[in-house]
């Protein structure tokens, strides 16, 4: 049997290395559009942003490794259509165009920076981040002291991980976002009032409810235009979201709204077999049994893992999609998991909101801070639909406590009693969780 895998991140490679353990004996060949392969594209703002120098730390591992489990990677690989009725591709690489058959194929093609549509061309001074190599173009612009002032143009996950980047670099800051709040639409207003907070104390220019209409330049972006005000850059980033990269398959493929291809617990898409994983991909969401994009490495690993024994007879699923996701922003964390409040409204269902302040560790113990959470939960059952906290250090990963509670239909009663560590660096005698599934139960 043949496998073959378009795309070489996260993904792909999961799938690869999961089929090859399996399965000893099929042919798997990965076809990869640049020029590196299982790249952590999470880093990028950091190392933009000078917290590591050295690139080859966000390389789990190299072609030459992939080499030695006999699984081919053809870099410079584009993969210009899909055959599904004749099970062949066809594949443009640096020598031309040629046909490539399969078997069974797994479509990770990730995705693409979506740019503005009024941006027609290239500005020297125009940057985005998603490949390594616009991560090199970012970092040295980042390090010339003549460049002063940047605009963000998005404040979600991305944006703002860019804005602590260009403070470390010692820049002014301007973010521009197109909604009233920062973070995206999963965070509740009380979260994303904090990330607001956070950046304009440390000196970042922050316009809510503000469009970018146009650019002003030839070569260089010399204004950037809103509905309401003009700004003059010195570089300008954009992060603006992210779109599929599933423009090169035909309407045989379900996508949903956003051109992320549909796809079952399983991976499969819906065309028999052909799979899909990552950023080009949905997941079923556990809760709401809805397909959705969530374009994060974890989904992105695991439904790849999946893949890969699946590729190779398995039948495994991916049930615990609950969109966990993370974030720290300068002194803040903040955390999410299951339902979001426009989740719950949106879908209709009754639920309970409880909100809580407290400490992240004892008083006496160097370096106490504050923390925020918000759980929602049945007002009937008491079950634990979802979860929020933000604050400093301990913030995130006390999240993952919660996401176990989603996962695991615990009530709230049940996590006020859990029993969670107590040591008097990290935590209070009762933790977080605790005081905020005691407080949601007796309200």
């Amino acid at each position: 049997m043949k496998i073959v895998i378009i795309g070489g991140t996260a993904a792909g490679t999961s799938a690869a290395a999961k089929a090859r353990r399996m399965d000893k004996n099929c042919e798997i060949k990965i076809l990869e559009k640049g020029e590196m392969i299982s790249f952590g594209a999470c880093g990028l703002p950091y190392f933009a942003g000078d917290f590591f120098s050295d690139p080859q730390e966000m390389i789990s591992r190299t072609k030459e490794d992939f080499a030695k489990e006999n699984i081919q990677v053809l870099f410079h690989s584009e993969v210009l259509k899909v055959n599904t009725k004749e099970k062949m591709l066809q594949v443009k690489n640096q020598d031309g165009i040629y046909e490539e058959s399969y078997d069974k194929l797994m479509i990770a093609t990730g995705a693409s920076v979506s740019k503005l549509p009024f941006i027609k061309k290239d500005y020297d001074n125009l940057f985005y981040l998603r490949t390594l190599a616009q991560g090199h173009a970012l970092k040295k612009a980042l390090s010339n002291k003549n460049l002063e002032n940047v605009v963000i143009i998005g404040g979600g996950f991305i944006g703002l991980e860019l804005v602590e980047a260009c403070l470390a670099q010692g820049k002014k800051v301007t973010v521009i976002e197109g909604a009233d709040h920062l973070g995206g639409g999963a965070f509740a207003k009380e979260v994303t009032d904090l990330f607001a907070k956070e950046i304009t104390k440390n000196g970042v220019a922050l316009f809510l409810n503000e469009k970018v209409q146009e650019f002003v330049g030839e070569n260089t972006v010399t204004e950037v235009i809103t509905e309401k005000n003009r700004f003059r850059p010195d570089m300008v980033i954009l992060a603006t979201g992210v779109a599929p990269n599933t423009k090169f398959l035909t309407e045989e493929f379900k996508k949903i709204k956003n051109g992320a291809l549909a796809t079952e617990k399983t991976g499969e898409t819906s065309v028999k077999d052909v799979y899909a994983a990552g950023d080009c991909a949905t997941i079923v969401d556990a809760l709401t049994k809805e397909h959705v994009s969530v374009p994060l490495a974890t989904y992105a690993n695991k439904l790849g893992r999946i893949v890969g024994e699946n590729l190779v007879g398995g039948s495994k699923e991916l049930t615990t999609g609950i969109q966990s996701m993370g974030l720290k922003l300068l002194s803040l964390e903040a955390g999410k998991t299951g339902l979001s409040e426009g989740d719950l409204n949106r879908l209709n269902i009754p639920f309970k909101k409880t909100v809580i302040e407290d400490v992240n560790h004892t008083n006496y113990y160097p370096g106490q801070g504050k923390l925020l959470g918000i759980l929602y939960s049945d007002p009937e059952t008491h079950v634990i639909l979802g979860g929020q906290i933000v604050g400093n250090s301990g913030a995130v990963l006390r999240v993952d406590v919660l996401a176990l509670a989603v996962t695991k239909k615990m009530t709230t009663e049940e996590l006020g009693y859990l029993d969670l560590i107590y040591a008097p660096t990290v935590s209070t005698r009762w933790d977080f969780n605790n005081i905020l599934g005691n407080v949601a139960s007796q309200e």
